[in-house]
């Protein structure tokens, strides 16, 4: 049976692993070689993704828009402002020869900065520092996108679009693991939000800390998370659930006023005749299933611990 190795690379809050190279969209350069060719060094340097083409694209990081053509820049930004899924990405503009009523007008049309073509050592020097703040900013709006707030594990729209993604033969078998916090509820009505939150984002680090390298962790709703396992059959997925669930029982001894337990669904995908979304809705039944077998234990388990908190609580206030 393969050994499940947990996952200790972490940057921040992502698994390094799945953080895909930034592209940055090269636009309309035409006849200027200088911005391309530093671009694409700049690129290499720091393990971007060039692309040239003639519109924002929605999954650039960046743009560099080479604005020659004036009206029809300005339409550009003006189309890319207007679509949800491009308007926050910024848009930095550069002339061959610079104007400053034209770059007056590309700015309030929503280009995010003007870039000096690098033609000296003090203009490739502004350069840089104005692609480094760009590129900073494009990380942060990417990060604010793929993560929940709270645990910092990819949100649900992440992993909605990474199920789709993953959906091809090469990633068969495909596991689906969905765990939910038993008693969340009761804990934030019992303790309040802040001993949930403590739950939560326990629970969260434990499970990033279990998963393969390769593995997608993510929070699904308020108590329920979601691991995406991509060429794993079922061995591999019981184990990393095992894995969790011994991490949460010593954790939670130590650390935790109260005894977390989680119930889990597991479901396989080995062939691609079947849709992703029911292997998704199979994982989510098994869970539910499974909750409904351990309500007793865990319920008890947990109301006396709750009940020992108050009463401790009541005797120091009296």
């Amino acid at each position: 049976m393969p050994v499940v190795k947990p996952n200790p690379k972490r940057t921040n809050h992502l698994v390094t692993s799945q953080s895909e190279p930034l592209t940055v969209a090269l636009i309309n350069p035409a006849g200027n070689t200088l911005l391309p060719d530093y671009i694409r060094q700049y690129a290499s340097e720091r393990a971007l993704t060039v692309t040239q083409t003639t519109d924002i694209p929605s999954d650039a990081a960046l743009c560099l828009l080479c604005a020659q053509d004036l009206k029809q820049s300005l339409s550009l930004l003006g189309a890319s402002k207007d679509k949800p899924v491009t308007r926050s990405i910024p848009v930095l503009v550069t002339l061959d020869l610079p104007n400053h009523e034209v770059i007056r007008q590309l700015l309030a049309a929503g280009a995010w900065d003007y870039l000096p073509l690098p033609t000296d050592e003090l203009s490739r020097l502004e350069l840089k520092v104005k692609l480094d703040h760009a590129l900073e900013l494009a990380r942060c709006r990417r990060d604010q996108a793929q993560t929940d707030p709270l645990t910092g594990l990819y949100n649900r729209s992440f992993l909605e679009t990474n199920l789709h993604r993953l959906d091809t033969e090469r990633q068969l078998p495909l596991s689906i693991v969905v765990g939910d916090i038993d008693g969340l509820s009761l804990i934030n009505d019992t303790l309040g939000p802040v001993q949930g939150d403590r739950a939560l984002l326990a629970v969260s680090d434990l499970m990033r800390s279990c998963c393969r390298h390769e593995d997608l962790v993510g929070r699904w709703s308020g108590d329920a998370f979601m691991i995406l396992l991509p060429q794993a059959d079922q061995d591999i997925a019981e184990q990393v659930v095992a894995r969790i669930q011994d991490a949460i029982g010593n954790h939670t001894a130590q650390d935790l006023m109260i005894p977390l337990s989680m119930s889990w669904g597991i479901a396989v995908k080995t062939d691609m005749d079947q849709p992703v979304n029911d292997i998704l809705r199979q994982a989510s039944e098994d869970m539910q299933l499974n909750k409904l077998l351990a309500h007793r234990s865990w319920r008890y388990n947990l109301i006396r611990a709750l009940n020992q908190i108050l009463t401790e609580k009541s005797g120091e206030t009296s």
